[in-house]
């Protein structure tokens, strides 16, 4: 199995972040899931997570932009496997 994370710089504290997947691969019935994550890289880890038990293809990156409010599922480099948007909240106490 291969996976491979690509994210860009975000916040340092855990934080929830509310995601609407607009679909992962044909699933088109995943809509708002929430995530508690420290950075972008780990909320990137953790939808390629959910991404991987909805895709056939071993072969998932994911890419997330907390500045765009923004996501991307790509399979086998170069497909669309799906994307979503990313809503920050309040960092936890």
């Amino acid at each position: 199995m291969r996976r491979r994370c690509h994210a860009t710089p975000g916040a340092d504290a855990v934080t929830a972040y509310p995601c609407t997947f607009d679909r992962i691969g044909r699933r088109h019935d995943i809509g708002e899931q929430t995530f508690q994550a420290e950075d972008a890289d780990h909320l990137a880890e953790l939808v390629f997570h959910l991404a991987r038990r909805n895709l056939a293809s071993s072969e998932v990156d994911v890419v997330v932009d907390l500045e765009k409010g923004a996501g991307h599922i790509l399979v086998g480099g170069f497909r669309n496997g799906g994307s979503f948007s990313i809503a920050a909240l309040e960092p936890a106490p």
